[in-house]
C-alpha cells in the first residue's frame, strides 16, 4: 500500500508513472565487480597510481578501493569504510584525466551512478562514464579502445559530506537505461576543493533505480542534493545555465511545503527542520519545464 501511494504521488508531481524495484550496487566487489589485473595494469587504471591494485581488505589508497566498503554496500546514500580517507588514488592531478576500467562480473542493466568524495589529500571534481559494446567474459578492454561509448559526458562532482567515518552527499548522475558488462570512468580534479595534485575517489555505486524514471536531467547539467537523508537542512547544487531555477519541495501526499524562485546557479540551502520525518520530493524547474524530481528523506 505504501509503495502504491508513493508511485501515485510521483505520478501526481511529475506526470510520469514508474515502478518500484531497487537493484543491488553493481559496482561493489562483493556483488561481482572487479578491475582487470592483466599486465600492464596501466591499461585499466591510468598513469600515476598511488598504490597497487590490492584487495578490499587492504584498505588505504589502493586502486580497487572505489569498489569497496565495510557495510551499507547497497545503500545509495552513504559510503561506510573504516576511515574517511580511503579510496582509489592517483598522485598526479592538476586537471589531468585519470581513468578506471571495471568488469561488473556479469551483464547488468543500470541507469544511475553515484560518486562519493574521499576526505584525504585530493578530490574528484569531474567524472565521465563509458560502456563497452562487447559483453564477452574475460575480454578486459583497455581504456584507449575506440569502441567505448559515452553514457555520461564529463560532469561536475559535488564536495560531499564527511560524517567520519561515513561519507554522505554523493553526486547522483542519471544515465540512459544501459546494459553492459564493462564500464570505464574518467576522473579529473581541477583543485577547486583542495589539493589538485591528487585525483581521489572514495566509492562508486551503480544502480538500476526505479526513481530515475522520474528524472529528466541533461547529463551535462547535473543537479546534486545533499545530505540525503537529512535532519532537515538540505543543500542543492544548481548547475550553470542561462535560465534561473525554481525549487519546490513536496510531501509524500503531494502538498508543497517549500518553494524558492528565481535561483541562479550554485548552492542553495533549504531549511526543512520544521517538517515531520519522512519522504519528500524536490522538484527543480526552469520556467514550466521540470528538470528533475528527486526523493529526499528527512530523519
Amino acid at each position: 500500500m505504501k509503495k502504491t501511494l508513493l508511485i501515485m504521488v510521483i505520478s501526481f508531481i511529475t506526470g510520469v508513472t514508474t515502478t518500484y524495484s531497487q537493484s543491488i550496487n553493481y559496482l561493489h566487489s562483493s556483488n561481482g565487480a572487479f578491475i582487470p589485473t592483466a599486465t600492464p595494469e596501466i591499461n585499466y587504471f591510468g598513469p600515476d597510481p598511488y598504490g597497487l591494485y590490492g584487495v578490499c581488505a587492504g584498505g588505504g589508497w589502493q586502486w580497487i578501493d572505489a569498489l569497496c566498503s565495510v557495510s551499507a554496500v547497497n545503500s545509495p546514500d552513504s559510503s561506510v569504510k573504516s576511515t574517511s580517507s580511503q579510496g582509489s588514488t592517483w598522485n598526479t592531478g592538476d586537471g589531468t584525466v585519470r581513468y578506471m576500467v571495471v568488469d561488473l562480473g556479469a551483464v547488468r542493466t543500470f541507469n544511475e551512478l553515484r560518486v562519493f568524495q574521499m576526505f584525504s589529500d585530493g578530490k574528484v571534481t569531474h567524472v565521465a562514464m563509458y560502456v563497452y559494446p562487447d559483453t564477452t567474459p574475460g575480454l578486459n578492454p583497455i581504456f584507449s579502445d575506440a569502441s567505448w561509448s559515452s553514457v555520461l559526458t564529463e560532469s561536475e562532482v559535488n564536495p560531499g559530506v564527511d560524517n567520519i567515518p561515513v561519507v554522505t552527499g554523493p553526486s547522483v548522475f542519471t544515465l540512459p537505461e544501459t546494459t553492459a558488462r564493462y564500464v570505464k570512468f574518467e576522473f579529473r580534479n581541477d583543485g577547486r576543493y583542495g589539493n589538485g595534485g591528487f585525483v581521489e575517489v572514495r566509492e562508486l555505486k551503480l544502480f538500476n533505480n526505479p526513481f530515475t524514471g522520474i528524472n529528466n536531467v541533461n547529463n551535462k547539467n547535473q543537479v546534486s542534493i545533499y545530505p540525503n537523508p537529512t535532519k532537515g537542512m538540505v543543500n542543492i547544487y544548481l548547475p550553470e545555465s542561462a535560465k534561473n531555477y525554481t525549487v519546490e519541495v513536496y510531501s509524500v501526499v503531494g502538498n508543497m511545503v517549500a518553494q524558492l524562485t528565481d535561483q541562479p546557479k550554485g548552492k542553495v540551502a533549504i531549511d526543512l527542520t520544521a517538517n515531520t520525518r519522512g519522504i519528500y520530493f524536490i522538484k527543480i524547474l526552469q520556467g514550466n519545464e521540470t528538470i528533475t524530481v528527486d526523493k529526499l528523506v528527512i530523519r
